[in-house]
């Protein structure tokens, strides 16, 4: 076996692993079956905008609860969001939403109980697919 061929099966395996991992939510979203969930963030005017988003393969309803807990030069603060919803199949939906300053550290949670079934999301993810 030469030099260049001991690395082409690591390469492989690599590869093999990043496709599992996108495929089973380990790649900036939860799954619980057909839902898929995150956080999302963006910067709008100045500020720092936090979504919690869903997206089922599946028609769902239930209910959520984003929280987010913000730190800053300014001090802290503790906000929660929440309430009941419905989302269409492959539709991604916004579930919660708050602003802080774009400086601001925070931990953010999105919890999900959609067709009797209950997600966490506190991971990060722009877009839902």
């Amino acid at each position: 076996m030469t030099k260049t061929n001991r690395f082409v099966m690591p390469a492989l395996l690599g590869l093999a692993l990043v496709g599992i991992a996108a495929t089973t939510g380990f790649a900036g979203t939860n799954n619980a079956g057909p839902v898929q969930c995150g956080i999302a963030e963006k910067t709008e005017s100045g500020m720092l905008s936090i979504e919690g988003k869903m997206l089922s393969s599946v028609p769902v309803d239930g209910s959520y609860q984003f929280r987010v807990q913000a730190r800053g030069p300014g001090g802290s603060s503790q906000v929660s969001q929440g309430g009941a919803f419905t989302a269409a199949a492959n539709d991604p939906v916004v579930l919660g939403k708050m602003t802080l300053n774009s400086g601001a550290n925070y931990d953010a949670e999105l919890a999900i109980t959609a067709n009797g079934v209950a997600v966490t999301c506190d991971m990060d993810i722009n877009d839902l697919r």
